[in-house]
């Protein structure tokens, strides 16, 4: 798995944040405080985002929504 190919200093993390509709579980990939976004996942609509890039500079890589659909997003972010 990609994990195990992670450096040791890092450390995954999860939180769950907002509410209704919004209500997500985020995962980042930390060294210290800060992170990277890995993914987001929205608990009532079960959609699932996966985010590549360092923090700040993550971009949107794929999206699998709950009806089995499965988009990729290519080139760098904002492009």
């Amino acid at each position: 798995p990609w994990l195990a190919r992670v450096s040791p200093a890092l450390r995954l993390s999860s939180a769950v944040e907002g509410a209704g509709e919004r209500r997500r579980e985020g995962w980042r990939l930390r060294r210290g405080e800060n992170g990277a976004m890995l993914r987001l996942r929205f608990l009532q609509g079960g959609s699932v985002q996966y985010f590549e890039g360092e923090r700040g500079a993550e971009r949107l890589v794929r999206v699998e929504l709950a009806n089995g659909i499965v988009q990729h997003y290519e080139g760098e972010k904002g492009a």
